[in-house]
């Protein structure tokens, strides 16, 4: 059975002494299975990273043609201007999540081909990035609900 040595090379809590010698708790093995697990994650990583990017273009050219409509139709279209900016807003921050996982795509591929712990290291934190993203967004997301709940209950509760 092949193994592939993966090492942590500091503790988490303390950055000196990267030089020590490797304790059997410091250390991480990935086996072959394992190395063929990450290089499918990614491939499919790499996969919808491609797919976000040319949704995150067609968002792009759609929100131009709901501004440049709305600009030279003449009859004043706010709601499709606005529109268009929020669709420049939300490609804005679909940016994000689809780079870091590209680049944890790239960076694992790398590192699986080449045996790099460094690259693969940056492969794990471009993917800890983008689930730090999305979580974030949950959070706000879940907060603007609990606000328009809010609101709502209030706008309700005052018509009585």
């Amino acid at each position: 059975m092949r193994y592939v040595k993966v090492f942590f090379l500091f503790k988490p809590d303390t950055m000196e002494n990267l030089d020590a010698e490797f304790t059997e708790e410091e250390q991480l093995i990935v086996d072959y299975r394992n190395k063929s697990h990450f290089q499918e994650i990614a491939k499919w990583a790499n996969f919808l990273a491609i797919v976000g990017f040319v949704v995150l273009g067609l968002m792009i050219v759609a929100s131009f043609f709901m501004i440049a409509s709305a600009l030279a139709s003449r009859y004043a279209s706010g709601q499709l201007a606005f529109v268009g900016v929020v669709y420049l807003f939300v490609a804005g921050l679909y940016f994000f999540p689809a780079y870091y996982l590209i680049r944890f795509a790239r960076k694992t591929k790398s590192a699986l081909r080449s045996n790099s712990q460094v690259d693969f290291n940056a492969g794990i934190i471009n993917l800890k990035y983008m689930f730090k993203f999305f979580g974030i967004m949950t959070i706000v997301v879940l907060g603007i609900y609990a606000l328009i709940f809010i609101v709502g209950l209030i706008s309700g509760l005052s018509r009585f």
